[in-house]
């Protein structure tokens, strides 16, 4: 015998069950991934902007009832990330931090606007 398989070299066929292992594997490291990454800009962007609305700034940009709903919003979502979020996906992650950013959005833009009309007339006085 020359030691040689008989199966050597592998044929196209043969190798597709490994390729689709392989494949199947890597969608699950790529989910496991982008979840993680989720969950990162989630969690940021709700610490970021609590502080944001602790601010003189945001307080101006928002009625105290408006800055009230929002910092309760983010308080539950905190809730949420610590408590009940462990085992979702990057989707419903995605999904929730949309949500609170368009809860927060009106106070956001009014204090980009403010800023904005403060570098326009800075100087001209």
């Amino acid at each position: 015998s020359s030691g040689i398989n008989a199966e050597w070299p592998l044929r196209p066929g043969k190798t597709q069950p490994s390729k689709d292992k392989l494949a199947e594997l890597q969608k699950i490291d790529d989910e496991k991934i982008m979840t993680a990454e989720a969950r990162n800009k989630l969690e940021s962007y709700v610490i970021d902007m609590k502080y944001r609305m602790s601010t003189d700034e945001y307080i101006a940009a928002g009625t105290a009832e408006e800055i009230e709903k929002i910092e309760n919003a983010l308080r539950e979502e905190t809730d949420w990330i610590e408590e009940e979020s462990w085992g979702e996906g990057y989707k419903v992650l995605n999904e929730r931090l949309s949500k609170i950013e368009d809860y927060c959005n009106p106070v956001v833009q009014r204090v980009k606007e403010i800023e904005g009309r403060y570098q326009h007339t800075k100087g001209t006085w």
